[in-house]
This record gives C-alpha cells, structure tokens and sequence, in this order.
C-alpha cells in the first residue's frame, strides 16, 4: 500500500473522479430537495475499499474528507499511506468487526458504523478509553432477514442503544442498515427503488421510538443508503449515504487485473 504514494494518478483519472464526484452530489442534491430536505444535512462518505491510495488522495484533493472502509487489514495501511501523502482525512470503519480486530480499527478510524453486538459495544468503549480515545458510533441494524447478515435485530435495538450511551468513551450517533439488493434499483429513480425504501421507512420508524437523549446531539442519525438506492434512503431519512460504486465508476480498482 504505501507503494501507492510514489505513484501519481492521472489527468483523465482525476477528471473522471472529478466528474463522478459531481454526479453523486446532485443526486444527492435532488433526492433530498425531491422530498423537502436540504442537501447539506446528507453527508456522502466515500467507500475506498478496492482503491489504491493514490486514487483516494486524487479524491480528497477534490473535497472528499470522508472516507470508509470495509476491513480493518487494509484501514490501517490506507490511513498510513494518506498521511505520508499529507492528507488525514476522517476515516470510518463500515464493515464487520470482530472483537479480536477491535483495537485496530479504534487506532485508525474516528467512526465505526458496523457496531453489532453488545460485546463489541463493551470492548470498543474499554479500547478507546486505553487509547484516550472517543469514539463515534452507529448500531447496525438487521433489517433484512437474509444469507448471514451481521446486526442487532430490530428488537434489540432499544437495549442496546441504552447500554451505547451508558459506555465510556462512545458517542452513539444513530442507525446503520442495508437494504437488500434489487436488480430494478436504478440511479435518480425513487419509483425503481421501492423495496429499499421500505426498509429504510422501517429503519426510520425504529429510530423514531428511541429516546432521543440517546444520541450526540439530541438526534438519531442514520447511515443508510448506497450507490443502488441513496435516493429511497434520502427520502425515509438518511444522514449519511456510503457510496463506492458509483464514484470509482469508470476507474480500474486495485483488484482488477491491469
């Protein structure tokens, strides 16, 4: 990974991102002002997770300080590599974590959404108080009963977001969930995304029901929405849509063949 900072992406990469990046904020633009919201209380953070290091600083020069990534093994390089680029943007933690990993991942990122168990609770709150940390956190929220998907059930939830705001050191900021795929999701087209709406509408209607003095700042936050279906996310709420796809769009990633 640190390989990545002696190389320079291109002009047409640059350009590609630059033109990416544009397209995923008016569609965020649009879908928020679509249901009455204003733009600016939907934050876009960038998934990195196939891309090089050099491609993420391109990036953040654009005005991207927000960035997630799926696993903590490759976290800790890309943090380090950005730094050497002289960059120390805001990263975030959004995929599963296992409770053996959870003292890298509290090392690297300022925000974990993939928090899904009250176990990891405890020992994210007992590591950023060793590490004199504190730390920003989402529930992530099973809505989806399917595969093996990671999660507190929707009955859980109200527990653990008690036992959330009594830990040190956690700053509870709201609700993580996924929708299921659909192959009929399409960009800018709310009607084509109904079912993840639905879960989302479901997501919200759960953070609804929590006491609010819960949460950082008196609110429920919620960390829905992706590249298939930031629009059904943006209408049932979401303040923060995590977006990979559609931004890299175009560009080779550092898991492809060249």
């Amino acid at each position: 990974m640190v390989q990545d900072v002696l190389s320079e992406p291109s002009r047409a990469v640059e350009n590609l991102l630059r033109a990416n990046l544009e397209r995923v904020r008016e569609r965020i633009a649009r879908a928020a002002l679509a249901v009455g919201r204003a733009p600016a209380e939907v934050a876009l953070l960038a998934v990195t997770k196939t891309v090089d290091a050099s491609t993420i600083a391109a990036l953040v020069r654009l005005g991207q300080r927000d960035l997630g990534e799926n696993r903590v093994d490759v976290l800790g390089p890309k943090v380090e590599a950005l730094r050497q680029l002289g960059h120390a943007p805001r990263w975030h933690m959004i995929g599963h974590l296992q409770r053996n990993k959870a003292r890298r991942a509290v090392e690297s990122a300022s925000v974990i959404h993939s928090v899904d168990t009250t176990r990891l609770l405890e020992t994210l709150s007992r590591q950023a108080g060793e590490l004199g940390r504190e730390l920003e956190i989402y529930l992530e929220v099973r809505a989806v009963d399917e595969g093996e998907r990671s999660g507190f059930s929707m009955a859980e939830i109200p527990a653990a977001a008690e036992l959330a705001a009594q830990l040190p050191h956690l700053r509870l900021r709201g609700l993580m969930a996924m929708a299921a795929p659909s192959e009929q999701a399409r960009p800018f087209d709310l009607p084509s995304q109904l079912e993840a709406r639905r879960t989302f509408a479901a997501v919200r209607r759960l953070g609804e029901s929590l006491p609010a003095q819960l949460f950082e700042g008196g609110r429920v936050e919620y960390s829905t929405g992706m590249s298939s279906d930031l629009e059904a996310a943006i209408a049932e709420g979401s303040t923060c849509v995590r977006i990979g796809t559609a931004l890299f769009e175009g560009l080779r990633t550092a898991g492809e063949e060249p």
